[in-house]
């Protein structure tokens, strides 16, 4: 079971609110100069960031900063996070973000309310919430991935299902739920993400390549299959072992837009050499093409399927 790694809280991001602002010695006048002249940033209404920790913050963190803005109502009221917002909240990676921030509306007037990037989604029945450790407010983990499952896209919602289902959201509770519930909406799409969940996936760029598999109807391979060569065990991506064929994702850290070492570089290369030495083909591909450049990796693996299959025959 893979476990998430723990949420900031507004707090450590450097949210601070007027009122902190102003009991730490900041006047009226100071704060609206510091605004002015870009040195404070005015992320939400009363709440503000320092401009060089926000703009040192990744995109995840900074829409996770405005979450937690968003959840300061009044004492007696509540804002519970739902979707991708509160998919985010759990410790998510997310295929895109989304600026706008999506909360449970407790009534069908509340649907109606515009304020500051908030979307409300009338909920068909009682949603069950859950506070986390840093203190945001959401719809639990299968409330969650039953909601983006049924609303999002098939490819984001597959993404975040890979995850819930790695750290042990329990599929055949999802299952359940769309078996009790025919003919509501999005039922349908539920299922096929049910369908095509993988715990065994590790980025969501290895999610989208799955996807994109699917979609070209191939033969589908083996997620994470282990191999043991004279370097050691390996684990490939995917594998079509019967035609000794591995499709690699390099993007585990790309994706997040790190930078390989050069000895990681290095070790890579010797271990595709010691698979090659076992009669192995390793394919490669990335985040670029899997989502920009789809068919030329179409038509590499579709040509590398071809000559596995003849290379199977004369065996």
């Amino acid at each position: 079971m893979r476990a998430f790694s723990p949420r900031p809280t507004g707090h450590e991001l450097g949210v601070r609110t007027t009122g902190q602002l102003l009991h730490a010695g900041y006047g009226s006048n100071r704060l609206d100069r510091l605004v002015r002249t870009g040195a404070l940033i005015r992320i939400w209404r009363g709440h503000y960031v320092a401009a060089t920790t926000w703009n040192a913050l990744t995109p995840e963190d900074k829409q996770l900063a405005r979450l937690f803005c968003s959840q300061a109502v009044p004492t007696g009221s509540e804002r519970v996070l739902c979707r991708q917002s509160s998919a985010l909240a759990h410790g998510l990676s997310l295929l895109r973000l989304d600026s706008s921030i999506h909360v449970v509306a407790r009534t069908k007037r509340a649907t109606g309310e515009r304020h500051a990037g908030l979307r409300f989604h009338l909920t068909e029945e009682e949603t069950p919430v859950v506070a986390l450790p840093h203190g945001l407010l959401v719809t639990t983990a299968t409330a969650t991935l039953i909601d983006c499952a049924r609303f999002l896209p098939h490819r984001d919602a597959l993404v975040i299902a890979d995850q819930f289902a790695a750290a042990g959201v329990d599929p055949d509770r999802v299952a359940a739920w769309a078996t009790s519930h025919p003919g509501w909406r999005g039922v349908a799409r539920l299922r096929l993400v049910l369908e095509r969940v993988d715990p065994l996936s590790e980025s969501a760029g290895e999610t989208l390549t799955r996807i994109r598999l699917h979609e070209w109807a191939v033969p589908l391979p083996v997620s994470q299959f282990e191999i043991e060569t004279p370097l050691g065990l390996f684990r490939a991506d995917f594998a079509w072992p019967e035609l000794m064929l591995i499709l690699e994702f390099d993007g585990k850290a790309k994706y997040f837009g790190e930078t390989p070492t050069a000895e990681v570089l290095f070790k890579e290369r010797q271990r595709e050499k010691a698979l090659a030495a076992l009669g192995w083909t390793v394919l490669r591909t990335d985040w670029d093409e899997v989502n920009r450049r789809p068919e030329a990796l179409r038509a590499r693996l579709t040509s590398a399927l071809a000559r596995g299959r003849r290379g199977a025959l004369r065996a």
